[in-house]
């Protein structure tokens, strides 16, 4: 609950800076917090679906692939299956994996959040 607290108010003291630094419109506000926001999102929405394992299938049949064209050796061979058993490895991409998501999840509410109060003073103003 603190990191999202956390990153929630530092996008918005970077939002508030970067809007007085540059004088920007809220029109110009709202189309750049936008823009950021939507990328955000679709940053997010790639780590789901990756979490999600959607494309293993596509991913182990290139790797197959990779196998028949070009045959490993048994060192490679080795090495591969160190490396998928290394639990610290796993549990290290896993909490990288969850921050990451939870990070780009918080930053694209908020951004898009004030980009829609940013258009409604816009409009409203």
């Amino acid at each position: 609950m603190k990191i999202n607290v956390f990153v929630a108010s530092v996008s918005i003291i970077v939002w508030l800076v970067v809007s007085i630094m540059k004088n920007l419109s809220f029109l110009e506000i709202t189309n750049l917090t936008f823009i950021v926001g939507i990328i955000t999102l679709v940053m997010y929405a790639i780590i789901v679906i990756i979490e999600s394992k959607f494309l293993n299938l596509v991913t182990n049949g290139f790797k197959k692939l990779n196998y028949l064209i070009f045959p490993q050796s048994r060192a490679s061979k080795r090495a591969e299956k160190l490396v998928d058993s290394d639990h610290k490895l796993i549990e290290w991409k896993l909490s990288v994996k969850e921050i990451l998501k939870k990070v780009t999840a918080i930053i694209s509410i908020t951004t898009l959040s004030i980009s829609f109060v940013c258009l409604a003073l816009y409009y409203w103003a």
